[in-house]
């Protein structure tokens, strides 16, 4: 059952795609039991190893951090701007005084952001004009800690991780189609009443 990594920047905002995993039966994804001993010496069960390894084509693909100033009616996640013939969504506003960044997907077009400028609105009631003075495409690696879930297309359900921090294997390599491939690893301990929560993909 293929699967998508998905990330979010809180528990009840939007997930994005990040990486695939290529099923939750397969070593990509695991659930494994740890034991102890109960008083009388028998072995029981004391919690839960999970591993997720997902193959990631392109960290940086498609999100953008835009260094902005000068912000008097600060935009808010949802809205929509433009520069260079593209549609950037935000997904993460940090300003303090105005100034700060603004975390996009980009919407529409292909073109990526000119190297600095101004951001157009679209969509929104925030400033109708941004400045922005730089921006860069490692939104995902901007935080060691994302909320994450497993995210199944076929069948249109998930399995929710929470809160966890992740660690990413730099040393890509390339698969049989001459692509590179990163992988990004979440690997962490759930209750032992927490499993049915990791093994049983629920509907969105």
């Amino acid at each position: 059952m293929k699967a998508n990594l998905q990330f979010s920047p809180s528990a009840s905002g939007t997930y994005y795609n990040i990486g695939s995993v290529r099923s939750k039966n397969n070593k990509q994804y695991k659930v494994n039991k740890l034991l102890g001993e109960d008083r009388s010496g028998n072995p029981e069960i004391i919690g839960y190893q999970v591993n997720v390894e997902a193959n990631a084509l392109e960290i940086n693909l498609d999100f953008f951090v835009f260094t902005v100033s000068g912000i008097i009616d600060s935009p808010v996640v949802g809205d929509i701007y433009e520069n260079n013939s593209s549609g950037f969504q935000i997904i993460e506003v940090k300003l303090t005084g105005g100034a700060g960044t603004l975390a996009c997907i980009k919407y529409s077009g292909t073109n990526d952001p000119l190297a600095s400028g101004n951001l157009g609105v679209v969509v929104g009631d925030g400033d109708a004009i941004i400045a922005f003075s730089s921006w860069l495409d490692n939104y995902f690696l901007t935080k060691e800690t994302w909320y994450f879930r497993l995210y199944f297309p076929a069948e249109s359900k998930k399995i929710l991780f929470g809160s966890r921090n992740y660690f990413l294997d730099h040393d890509s390599f390339i698969n049989r189609n001459e692509i590179v491939i990163h992988l990004i690893n979440l690997s962490f301990i759930i209750d032992k009443d927490d499993y049915s929560n990791y093994a049983i993909p629920v509907s969105v």
